[in-house]
């Protein structure tokens, strides 16, 4: 019974990170611009040993984009510098990393979002 419960539940996460990612259709204004901060899930993911991060910025913002292991302490702060309006992606390598999930957040003044990936060696 426990292991039916286990398929349940990863399952339902598989299908939540597919269907809320997969089937977002993003909000351009008429020059192209997003119109709100979007921060995307990696791609590929899982990855090893790099893979990339994105984000949309609807205006020019100081940005901040920090890696973090399960426990919540910072593996790495990717960005941390003011940014214009638009699309922005980083490459992160993670060779030095031991595998497993880590989370990676996305800071725009008010506005912050969390999104896992997970690094398979």
């Amino acid at each position: 019974m426990k292991q039916v419960y286990v398929v349940i539940i990863s399952l339902f996460f598989i299908l939540g990170v597919f269907t809320q990612n997969a089937f977002t259709k993003e909000q351009l204004d008429f020059k192209g611009n997003p119109d709100k901060y979007i921060l995307h899930q990696n791609y590929p993911n899982p990855f090893n040993p790099s893979t990339i991060l994105s984000y949309d910025l609807k205006t020019n913002a100081m940005v901040k984009l920090t890696v973090y292991n399960l426990v919540g302490q910072v593996v790495e702060v990717l960005v941390d510098e003011y940014q214009t309006q638009g699309y922005h992606e980083y490459s992160f390598d993670a060779t030095q990393l031991p595998a497993g999930i880590y989370l990676y957040k996305l800071q725009v003044g008010e506005y912050s979002s969390v999104k896992r990936m997970t690094l398979v060696k």
